[in-house]
Order: C-alpha cells, then structure tokens, then sequence
C-alpha cells in the first residue's frame, strides 16, 4: 500500500507541474494574440492609409480628365491615364500582400 501511496503522489506533483505549465503557456499565447493584434493594427492602419492616398490619386486624375478634358493636350490625358493604372495597381499588390499574410 505505501508503494500506491508513493506512486499517488508522485502522480500528484506531477500533476501540478503540468497544471503550471498550461497556465505559463496559456500566459504566454495571451501575450503572443495581443502582440499579433497590435501588428494586425498597424499593418492595416498603414493598409488604409495607403489605399486613401491611392485613391486621392484616381481620384484627383479622373478630376483632372472629366473638368479639364478640353484644355488638356495628348501627353497630359496619357499621364493622367498613367497615374489611374499605377494607382490601382498599387491597390491591388496591398491586397495581395494582405491576402498572403492574414
């Protein structure tokens, strides 16, 4: 019967030891999630702000197209156009890149 009784409690701070190591690890992904979110923050506020200045671009050339069509020569309706494509094209790599890392 000692032999049970030593066994038993043997398994009982084995127990406790266990029971430590799931909170420290529960700690630790707490601390790992916050971290993750105020990167997933950043990452999109920065996201933002990059797509508002994108389309302040579009916006800003389609403006320039529409008001002023008659008064613009060739080469200036081609940058406009320009600006327009790389503008959605700068939206469409952010969109990429946030679909490869979320």
């Amino acid at each position: 019967m000692q032999e049970i009784e030593c066994s038993y409690s043997l398994n009982r701070s084995e127990d406790v030891i266990e029971s430590e190591d799931v909170i420290n690890t529960e700690e630790d992904r707490t601390a790992i999630d916050l971290a993750n979110d105020r990167l997933k923050q950043q990452f999109f506020r920065l996201m933002s702000q990059e797509y508002r200045t994108s389309l302040s671009t579009i916006l800003m050339s389609v403006d320039e197209l529409e008001f002023d069509a008659m008064e613009l020569d060739r080469e200036e309706t081609e940058i406009c156009r320009q600006q327009i494509r790389l503008a959605v094209e700068h939206m469409r790599h952010l969109l990429h890149e946030a679909r490869e890392n979320f």
